[in-house]
């Protein structure tokens, strides 16, 4: 049995927009953005705004982020039936080399954020736990075969502690879940390169053999 973990980050997502281009969702939400979101943004009909302090940054169309422009692609992929466009710019190679031929049982865990409201606006809206299930749509639409989870760390990513024993509980939880078949012959992946580094860390000490 194999388990592949990807950590969800918001460069490692791409669109292919009405044109022909494939435009990712990294940005950092500010003004300083690539050009390209303001594309992405047409291509839904995302008026870009600002953060409204009064207001929850959740529910608020106010303001532009990457949490709340890949919420709104998610809802549209899921109203139309359809994950086709979403392009995995980092990952593609690493499912269609390993798991594209259902020869064995497969998990794919795509690791993502999903912060708390008491965190200071601008973290939460960059988390990626949107971005993880536009992931999830377009690999069970292309690899049908995989068991797909969608896993979200819900406390503050700047709180190292609270961070790791969430990743160390979750990790224990999976583990136990494992048919007793898979006891001695379990293959563990982990790609880390698009999440941020809190997460890549907390992940690749608790997962290290003790």
């Amino acid at each position: 049995m194999k388990t592949l973990i990807i950590t969800v980050g918001n460069r490692q997502v791409g669109w292919r927009c009405r044109d022909g281009i494939v435009r990712s969702f990294g940005a950092d939400g500010s003004h300083k953005t690539p050009p390209h979101l303001d594309e992405l943004d047409r291509e839904f009909g995302v008026a870009r705004g600002f953060h409204d302090p009064e207001g929850n940054y959740r529910h608020s169309v106010r303001y532009y982020s990457v949490r709340y422009l890949s919420e709104i692609v998610y809802q549209h992929c899921h109203a139309k039936s359809g994950f086709s466009p979403v392009v995995l710019l980092l990952d593609e190679q690493i499912l269609a080399k390993h798991y594209a031929t259902p020869t064995e049982t497969a998990d794919v865990i795509l690791w993502g954020s999903d912060q708390p409201e008491t965190v200071s606006w601008q973290f939460p809206s960059m988390d990626t736990c949107w971005l993880g299930e536009l992931m999830a749509g377009v690999i069970r639409q292309c690899y049908p075969h995989l068991n797909v989870m969608v896993w979200n760390c819900r406390v503050d990513l700047n709180h190292r502690q609270h961070l790791w024993d969430l990743t160390e509980k979750q990790l224990e939880q999976y583990i136990e879940s494992l048919p007793d078949k898979a006891a001695g012959n379990w293959q563990l992946q982990i790609q880390t390169k698009g999440s941020v580094p809190q997460i890549a860390d907390a992940l690749n000490l608790t997962s290290s053999p003790r």
